[in-house]
């Protein structure tokens, strides 16, 4: 009986982990009690299933990255075996005028930066977040179908010269056990190169939509 990620994701998320040049630097489970709330982190649990209201979350596992000065933390709940959308944080030194999203549409998708069209022009006229983005999925798909994403990408600043970046995972291929390590990374790159330094005065912005996961996530990342 599985008690962590199923062994074939285990082992395509490793290898695409491997492909992309970074170290696994290790992972942690979090179990949800049978009263619904976390062990650790009750408070999150509303946000524990975004796009999968249906779903019953039972446990959390966070996998841990690093490829040069990136590290990341991938976030992704259960419902028993099955795995639902899962999601990569990092953070990035560095500010944008307003916290920005990259959003799916019916082509492409679009950046929103709260009517900044100047910020949204950079970010569409960079080649190398293009290129990112393009890679990354618009919806989760597993077993029992296809869940689509509200939002792809979200980065606002959180503070102490330092963005929140968030990344979903999950595929834009048939192989329902491709996890996009190599993406959420390329996006990350391509945002930090854009950024401009933080100040005492840079406003801690928030991010457009609910993101779930921050406490586990910034555990992970400060491990």
């Amino acid at each position: 009986m599985l008690t962590t990620m199923d062994e074939t994701k285990r082992a395509r998320l490793f290898g695409g982990a491997q492909a992309a040049g970074a170290t696994v630097l290790g992972s942690r489970r979090y179990d949800v009690s049978e009263t619904g709330a976390f062990t650790l982190a009750g408070q999150l649990l509303s946000l524990a299933v975004v796009g999968e209201a249906n779903a019953h979350v039972t446990h959390i596992e966070v996998v841990s990255f690093q490829r040069g000065p990136c590290r990341l933390a991938y976030v992704v709940p259960f419902q028993n075996a099955y795995d639902l959308a899962g999601v990569y944080h990092t953070l990035l030194p560095g500010t944008y005028e307003q916290p920005v999203a990259f959003l799916p549409g019916l082509i492409g998708g679009h950046w929103h930066a709260n009517h900044d069209a100047a910020l949204v022009k950079q970010l569409k006229d960079a080649p190398g977040l293009t290129k990112a983005v393009k890679a990354l999925p618009f919806a989760h798909r597993a077993h029992y179908g296809s869940t689509p994403f509200e939002w792809v990408v979200q980065l606002g600043y959180v503070g102490e010269g330092q963005s929140h970046l968030v990344v979903k995972s999950g595929t834009r291929h048939l192989d329902i056990n491709h996890q996009c390590v190599e993406a959420a990374f390329a996006t990350a790159a391509a945002l930090a190169a854009l950024l401009q330094p933080a100040t005492s005065s840079s406003p801690v912005q928030g991010h457009y939509y609910d993101v779930p996961y921050v406490q586990l996530a910034y555990e992970s990342l400060a491990g």
